[in-house]
């Protein structure tokens, strides 16, 4: 493995939905030759169901905005044509990677074979940081004069001004490139989705109780089938957000008390620790 010169940087935004509605609408792709740009690809694409609150909220994307936009059977042939056979980069890309697999299923078309690369876990290794850091966090880490407001060719430049952070670091941590890239492969970390496969948790019924931090990977796991999510206490495990005080935890675990089973319960940190270590979940007993 080596790094690219010549590649596509891609980002999607999804219509946030469950797994059968959720869909691309919006498309971010910039092409590189030689790490320069060459070209630009993006839309808005229109879907025929509502977006979600949340996207809403996050992208300032609206149905009223897509409405007289192509669908993704309009744009997919471009699309995949101007990305060719280029390797694709991108940040935390299991999303992505549902998105393409599942659009393209829909329409009929023939699996994306390219190369995908994710740069997530490159500069995690790099920093020594086992955080979840979004694609924002390093945007302000390392200064980066671009606006990244989850909007997909904002992302996208984003996206390169940290591919070419991670080359520096890289040869500057490691001599070369190609030393990087050996120790990355060998030391390389399974993925959120991969741990859970691994995992206790996998096909469990989880209830997310306000851990916005973890919701999109859940999700996306959930579009997997490696777990159900509920909206129910009545659940196999119940994680808590890092909003939700000590008070208020106990509050509802005493509520719990009569449940047969009783759930495993953790704190958004309390179980990415379990995911790695399986041994962090919060005692029935209260302190």
């Amino acid at each position: 493995m080596s790094f690219p010169n010549n590649y596509c940087i891609l980002d999607f935004e999804g219509s946030g939905n469950n797994s059968e509605n959720d869909g691309i609408i919006e498309v971010g792709i910039i092409r590189y030759k030689n790490q320069k740009e060459t070209a630009r690809f993006s839309s808005l694409v229109k879907q025929n169901v509502s977006l979600s609150w949340r996207i809403k909220k996050m992208t300032g994307i609206t149905d009223q905005l897509l409405k007289n936009k192509p669908t993704i059977d309009q744009i997919a042939p471009s699309m995949l044509e101007f990305i060719g056979s280029d390797p694709v980069l991108g940040f935390g890309i299991n999303y992505d990677q549902w998105l393409m697999k599942h659009e393209l299923k829909k329409l009929g078309l023939p699996p994306f074979q390219n190369q995908w690369i994710d740069l997530q876990p490159m500069i995690k290794m790099l920093t020594n940081d086992e955080n979840v850091r979004s694609l924002a966090h390093y945007v302000e880490l390392y200064n980066f004069p671009i606006e990244t407001n989850h909007r997909a060719i904002f992302d996208c430049e984003s996206t390169q001004a940290l591919f070419l952070t991670i080359r520096k670091l890289a040869k500057e941590q490691y001599g070369n490139e190609d030393e990087f890239l050996k120790q990355y492969q060998a030391k390389k970390p399974l993925t959120f989705q991969e741990r859970l496969e691994k995992s206790r948790f996998c096909h469990k019924k989880i209830f997310l109780f306000e851990a916005r931090r973890i919701q999109k990977k859940m999700e996306n796991a959930q579009k997997e089938g490696l777990i159900r999510l509920t909206g129910s206490f009545e659940c196999d495990v119940l994680i808590f957000g890092s909003q939700i005080t000590k008070k208020e935890r106990n509050k509802i675990i005493h509520t719990l008390d009569q449940s047969d089973p009783f759930p495993e319960i953790f704190t958004e940190k309390e179980f990415l620790a379990a995911l790695k270590k399986e041994n962090c979940s919060i005692r029935k007993e209260l302190s």
